[in-house]
This record gives C-alpha cells, structure tokens and sequence, in this order.
C-alpha cells in the first residue's frame, strides 16, 4: 500500500522537472496527433477507398501538421521559427517517420488481404498496424527533439539554475549575477568611499589672526 501511495507523488516530482514537463508535454501532442492521423486514416482507406500508401500519407500529413505546432507548444518556441534550424530538421524527421508507417500499412494490407480477412477486420487490422508503426516511432522522436533539435544551449549547470528559478507563476526569475549587474554600485561607492568606510569629515575653515 506504501508504494502504490509513493507513486503519485513520485509522479508528480517527475512531471515538475524540465524532462518531466517537456516528456508529458510531448505525450499529449503525440496523443493529438496520432488522433488526427487515425481518422484521416479511417476516412481515406475505410469510406474513400483510396490506396493503403497514399491513406497512410494523407494521414501522416495531417498529423505531422498537428504535431509541428503542439510540438513548438512543447518546447516553448514561441514568435517566428527558424527555417533551417527548426522547421526544416522537424519536417526531415518526420520523412522519417512516415518512411516507417508507410511500410508498416503496406504490410498490414498485404497480411491481411492473405488472410482473407473481412473489409472490417481488414480496416481495423490495418489501422492497428499504423498505430503500433507510430508508437515506436514516439520515444525516437522525443529523443531527437529533446537533445537535438531543441536542445538547451546554455549548458546543463545554467539549465539546472534556469529551471529552478522560477515564482509561483512559472516565470523565471533573475540570477544573482545578473541581479548584481542591474544594480549600479557606483552611488554606493560614492557614500563610503573606498574600502567601505565612510569619507572623513573635512575639518572646519578657520580664518587667519590679524
């Protein structure tokens, strides 16, 4: 009973760690967009009869589109993507990606055309395969993503401090250092003078004897 209490809050640790935040983030848009590509799917090879390629690539380009911008949601990227460091690695991966489910659809038609399978059976059989060929792909992807393509530059120790520091609010709050460059010392350096200490008190003016 102890462990099974532990593991939500073993859980919860987890998803308030940078990896944690990003993974369960990831996990969601792959949950979206495996969502889109399955009833692209469906409409195309299950009510248009189109081809099992051409269904699996109508498919995957929806949920590749829903992916790119949940994906950027992930990571927080916000404003204008980068060309050739965001947009096009993303869409390479995905080429990738759908070089893997267009093999797995093929497949799962051929094998199930060889067991005569009923038009049902053979749908759901098909789109089962496509959803088992985008499964594996998942933790590749979030590999790729995480360490490569919006992977932190700042270095783990300035990652570490960075994702510490926050409010209440999740904003991220100002280093010690960059506290100590925003204040100017020089007033203060000023009213005491050098060392710490405070200037001397110039001594009074006496006028000379007659």
């Amino acid at each position: 009973m102890a462990l099974i209490r532990s593991v939500p809050a073993k859980l919860s640790t987890f998803v308030r760690t940078q990896f944690g935040k990003r993974f369960s983030r990831f996990v969601l848009a792959a949950l979206v967009s495996a969502g889109t590509s399955e009833l692209v799917l469906l409409a195309c090879y299950g009510i248009f009869k189109l081809a099992p390629g051409r269904s699996s690539v109508a498919a995957w380009f929806a949920g590749a589109l829903v992916s790119y911008f949940m994906t950027r949601w992930t990571w927080e990227r916000k404003g204008r993507p980068n060309l050739l460091k965001e947009t096009l690695p993303f869409w390479i991966i995905s080429v990738g990606t759908i070089i893997v489910l267009v093999t797995a659809t093929k497949i799962a038609h051929e094998a199930a055309r060889d067991w005569h399978l009923g038009n049902l059976e053979r749908i759901i059989f098909v789109a089962g395969a496509y959803f088992a060929a985008n499964c594996l792909t998942f933790l590749t992807r979030f590999v790729l993503f995480h360490y490569v393509l919006f992977a932190d530059r700042r270095g783990p120790r300035a990652a570490k401090l960075a994702s510490s520091l926050t409010d209440e609010s999740g904003a991220e709050l100002p280093l010690a250092e960059d506290v100590a460059v925003a204040v100017d010392p020089a007033p203060f350096a000023l009213a005491t003078g050098p060392a710490g200490r405070s200037p001397a008190p110039e001594a009074p003016e006496t006028e000379p004897r007659r």
